[in-house]
């Protein structure tokens, strides 16, 4: 029996928006380059790490939903493969 190869996961460009009024640069739009476990003195999470347009990097917890908007390419993040 043949093998065809579907695409599982294809890559996307994301975009994080901060909304909370207390949020870092609220508002401006980030892209979403990686997840990274942080580590503080208060105990560990995962956050998204961010890159802005002027190279800053900041991480934002993925937990905290409520305080951020994801951007991304729609068509991508809904796209099924192909059935043959």
């Amino acid at each position: 029996m043949p093998v065809t190869e579907i695409p599982i996961l294809q890559s996307t460009r994301v975009k994080y928006k901060g909304n909370h009024r207390y949020s870092f640069r609220g508002g401006e739009e980030a892209e979403v380059i990686g997840v990274r476990m942080v580590h503080t003195r208060y105990g560990s999470r995962p956050c998204f790490m961010l890159l802005y347009w002027d190279g800053m990097i900041d991480y934002s917890p993925i937990e905290d939903t409520k305080n951020y908007t994801l951007i991304g390419d729609q068509d991508a993040l809904t796209r099924q493969p192909p059935i043959e």
